[in-house]
């Protein structure tokens, strides 16, 4: 039986789940700051031994103008694992601050990167849907294949 999808699933809801705490945190401290309040919050949660960071906290530092190339390499590295297509769209239109951005032009640009730059390419994929850069420590070209 195939675990895998189910797990990826799992994982995706979990994901969904913190951002959409850390946007009701977020939103609490925006009414806590208008009301003279200060709150500190966290740069990422930890969940199940994975870094589980949200769109707001990923960005932080993070060039707007990147390219999608440039933005997914941020985010993955910040991530510290392989990522999903999915997610980096979701990083990527909260980046930029537009919703529409589509995941079929993001995953072209990557996909043509990575066709033109051959071994050379800054991101690579792991298995259908899943990017990640070469440097990663639990990440070789031989699983790229």
């Amino acid at each position: 039986m195939k675990t895998d999808k189910i797990k990826d699933a799992m994982l995706d809801l979990q994901n969904q789940k913190i951002v959409l705490e850390k946007a009701i945190e977020g939103l609490q401290a925006v009414l806590n700051g208008l009301n003279g309040h200060s709150e500190s919050g966290n740069a990422a949660i930890v969940k199940q031994g994975h870094y589980v960071i949200s769109p707001a906290d990923s960005i932080r530092g993070i060039d707007p103008e990147l390219s999608y190339i440039d933005s997914a390499i941020q985010f993955i590295k910040v991530s510290g694992r392989p990522m999903h297509i999915r997610k980096l769209v979701e990083q990527i239109q909260v980046l930029r601050h537009n919703p529409n951005i589509k995941r079929s032009s993001i995953e072209a640009t990557i996909v043509r990167h990575i066709a033109a730059k051959g071994e050379d390419a800054r991101i690579i994929r792991i298995r259908p849907g899943i990017y990640s850069v070469p440097n990663l420590p639990s990440v070789s070209r031989s699983v790229a294949s």
